[in-house]
């Protein structure tokens, strides 16, 4: 990963205009207006402020928040008989998308149940996607949301990486979740 800095040189003020530019993706514009601000607000103070500047996506995701580094959005409405098969399981053809994103992105995928249950889980619990590198999960897929690790690295686990890179990764598994909603 590098250390490069994401932002062009120019004011601070022209710096954190940009990080909300509407051309921007909404992961992009949360990654960069979070970097924008510091640590001067806490989660749920920048939370509040993102969710105030910026607007939902062309796809109809919009942010909810963003808690110790994992961006968690609304999603667009979903049809439940698109996301669940028999017996409350993940249907396939969702089962088939997730293990191919999970492939693409070189993540492991599990499909762990709704409710916490202690044992195996009781009839009827419904499953959701998770996804993740060797360390953590780095994405959650529901049909009510989506949730999303954005932060992370270094001593400074709650804090955006703010490389070009980080940033350009985070998209590309973002637009490939994406399909998972449409």
């Amino acid at each position: 990963m590098t250390t490069e800095n994401f932002t062009a040189p120019g004011t601070a003020a022209q710096t954190c205009n940009a990080a909300m530019h509407e051309g921007s993706s909404l992961v992009t514009q949360v990654m960069r207006l979070r970097a924008c601000v510091g640590d001067g607000l806490n989660d749920f103070e920048f939370t509040a402020l993102a969710k105030s500047k910026l607007s939902a996506d062309k796809n109809g995701f919009q942010m909810l928040s963003l808690i110790e580094g994992n961006l968690t959005l609304n999603v667009p409405q979903q049809d439940v008989v698109k996301w669940y098969g028999d017996k409350c399981a993940i249907a396939l053809t969702q089962e088939e998308r997730a293990r191919q994103i999970a492939e693409r992105h070189q993540l492991t995928m599990c499909e762990p149940p709704d409710k916490l249950v202690y044992g195996s889980p009781g009839p009827g619990v419904r499953r959701h996607l998770e996804f993740a590198n060797r360390w953590r999960t780095v994405a959650v897929a529901h049909p009510l949301y989506l949730k999303l690790r954005i932060c992370g690295g270094g001593d400074h686990e709650d804090v955006p990486a703010e490389s070009a890179a980080a940033i350009a990764q985070c998209e590309r598994l973002m637009a490939d979740l994406t399909t998972l909603y449409v």
